[in-house]
């Protein structure tokens, strides 16, 4: 059997969606939002790009499950996770407990060994509930007829992204989508377009249009709904009622770049350059959301940037976004190598395989 080929304009938009996951943190946590003067060019231009790259964990979701519907399920790729999340959480808080005593505790560094309990980086914490649910999952996509999928992938649509944003109300507590449940329906879209194709034959520049014609409609609400003035409206709550990961458009545009970047071909360099990237893209998000780095690197320190012009503000939200992400990731790649120099994932696996026949033998 040959060898499936590798598709690198999913790997792209894997590390795209990283970059977008920066940019939002550095225009919100930052302080870039907060600091620009209501409907001025520069608080609408900030939301403008709020808003594109909005889809980004969307994007991640649905990647999770177009890649993963048809691989074998191993616990281990669970617990090398595990091992590397727990390698940031408790060597960045055993760093800087070193680094500035009177800020660490003994709490604190024993709370680092265990991340989930102690919800460290939202995703991670869904992931890890998501990730025993996925053979489940797997099993529905592989075996399930497409026309009894189409009608579970529709009600999912339906039920848990248009009837919330349309009652503008967290109707069944999936958190505005931080939450497991959104992760699943995710995971879930994700697998069955991989399955089936759907929308395969839509051209990319139609994708493309699509992608842009959310964004807009979703900038362009909040934009006519603050514009208005009126005080039912004009709250953070309505104006920004499409942008939000649940909202129709949002995942619609996340959608559209996973069919766009699936069709997307790139050259040798693009390739090889892809390849040494893309193993650190959650990385990225690990070194980045730990405590001390998101509140000494992070939280506030880009607040100057509401005060340049429109360009300016833009290029240094871009290009602080793009220096950070280049940071983290070549950081996760000595991880890498470190990993692979120790064949962890290679030792994981023959043990998990010595387990799994081991019980078969007990049967």
């Amino acid at each position: 059997m040959l060898e499936e080929k590798r598709n690198y304009g999913i790997d792209l938009l894997r590390i795209l969606s990283m970059l977008m996951v920066m940019i939002l943190h550095i225009l919100g946590a930052g302080g870039v939002l907060g600091a620009a003067k209501p409907l001025s060019l520069n608080d609408e231009g900030a939301w403008l790009l709020e808003t594109a790259a909005y889809c980004a964990v969307n994007c991640y979701g649905l990647i999770s499950g177009y890649v993963g519907w048809k691989s074998k399920h191993h616990y281990t790729s669970l617990a090398l996770l595990w091992i590397q999340v727990v390698l940031y959480s408790a060597g960045i808080t055993l760093f800087f407990a070193i680094l500035s005593p009177e800020t660490a505790n003994g709490l604190s560094i024993l709370r680092s060994f265990f991340p989930v309990i102690h919800n460290y980086g939202w995703y991670f914490t869904c992931y890890f509930a998501l990730f025993f649910f996925m053979p489940l999952l797997n099993h529905a996509v592989t075996t399930m007829e497409e026309r009894d999928l189409k009608i579970l992938c529709a009600s999912v649509f339906g039920v848990l992204s248009v009837l919330p944003t349309v009652a503008m109300q967290d109707i069944f507590q999936i958190k505005d989508g931080y939450s497991v449940l959104w992760l699943g329906a995710l995971y879930l879209l994700g697998g069955c377009v991989g399955r089936f194709g759907w929308f395969g034959r839509i051209k990319k520049r139609c994708l493309a249009l699509i992608y842009a014609g959310c964004v807009t409609a979703s900038w362009g609400v909040k934009y006519l709904f603050e514009l208005s003035g009126a005080s039912w409206i004009s709250s953070f709550t309505y104006s920004e009622v499409l942008i939000r990961y649940k909202s129709p458009t949002i995942l619609i545009s996340a959608l559209a770049l996973l069919l766009l970047f699936a069709k997307t071909d790139l050259p040798k360099v693009g390739r090889v350059l892809i390849s040494f990237l893309s193993p650190a893209a959650f990385g990225v998000y690990i070194i980045h959301m730990h405590p001390e780095i998101w509140n000494r690197i992070i939280v506030g320190k880009f607040a100057g940037y509401a005060d340049k012009n429109l360009a300016l503000m833009l290029l240094y939200v871009l290009g602080t976004a793009t220096v950070l992400y280049l940071v983290f990731s070549l950081a996760d790649l000595v991880r890498h190598a470190l990993f692979r120099g120790l064949k962890l994932k290679q030792r994981l696996r023959r043990w998990e395989s010595h387990i799994r026949d081991g019980k078969k033998e007990t049967i």
